[in-house]
């Protein structure tokens, strides 16, 4: 994943004050390849990882429904971040 399509996919996530180029080109940075021109699945999913840690908890932690049930979360971190690669990659 390049730049321009990280940008694209943070920018649908992240809030519209925080969407600056600086900060999503820090980001990007931050977990990029060692060229720092694309980013890896691996590298995605590592800053998946950071992301869903900070907003969401933990991996596989249990939440409580709207509905008053005790569930465990259904999504894991591996599965997002396969779908957002995913889907940037076939919009290439």
């Amino acid at each position: 994943m390049r730049e321009h399509e990280f940008r694209h996919v943070l920018s649908a996530i992240i809030s519209p004050e925080r969407a600056t180029d600086q900060y999503i080109s820090r980001l990007f940075q931050a977990f990029s390849t060692d060229d720092k021109k694309s980013i890896t699945f691996q590298e995605f999913l590592s800053f998946t990882q950071a992301v869903f840690g900070l907003n969401e908890g933990k991996e596989g932690e249990y939440c409580d429904e709207s509905n008053g049930t005790h569930e465990r979360n259904k999504e894991t971190v591996q599965q997002r971040a396969t779908t957002i690669f995913n889907v940037s990659q076939e919009r290439i």
